[in-house]
């Protein structure tokens, strides 16, 4: 793993750093559980890991890492990976003058939510695009998420007027569709 910074949290070292797939895979199987209950195929996954990894797509993928001593390769806490906005993928139009990065993912392991690891990945991710020369970050978020609660704290808008019906299977096979928002924020 590279990494990229070290902070404490609950008393212990954490580090944000590039995430392999195994945490990453781990990561994302929090959206399994409620409220979203969105199933993954781990191929699937792996595809799009590797879109990161190769450098094709992603930017940067970044994890936070709580150590519980030292030797200790840690355990996940929170994920938050972003790339450059793909024009047409969203309801959502910007200037042509203005580059854009979008934040793909975000997600936080149980018993890790509102201590801050999100928002240090936040912080952490908007910095590094704002060196690479990015004016706005933008994302959507589900009406179940707590997500839209942070972004507001952290500065972003809700984009009146911008919602995507997003339809994905869910844990047990059944197709589910709801609604997307979405928030800015200038870099």
């Amino acid at each position: 793993m590279v990494i990229l910074e070290d902070y404490l949290l609950d008393g212990r070292q954490v580090r944000i750093g590039e995430a392999t797939f195994k945490d990453w895979w781990l990561l994302q199987q929090r959206f399994a559980g409620g409220p979203f209950y969105e199933f993954f195929d781990t191929d699937k996954l792996l595809e799009y890991y590797d879109e990161f990894k190769d450098g094709k797509v992603y930017k940067l993928e970044i994890i936070c890492e709580q150590k519980m001593s030292d030797g200790d390769n840690g355990l996940p806490v929170a994920l938050l990976s972003w790339h450059p906005m793909e024009l047409g993928a969203h309801p959502v139009e910007f200037p042509q003058n203005v580059k854009v990065a979008y934040i793909s993912d975000a997600g936080t392991f149980e018993g890790y939510e509102r201590k801050g690891a999100q928002k240090r990945l936040f912080t952490h991710a908007m910095e590094e695009m704002r060196q690479m020369g990015y004016d706005v970050v933008y994302l959507r978020s589900s009406f179940d998420s707590t997500l839209p609660y942070l972004l507001r704290s952290l500065g972003f808008t809700q984009i009146e007027g911008a919602s995507q019906k997003v339809t994905s299977m869910r844990v047990g096979g059944a197709m589910k569709s709801d609604d997307r928002v979405f928030f800015y924020r200038k870099l």
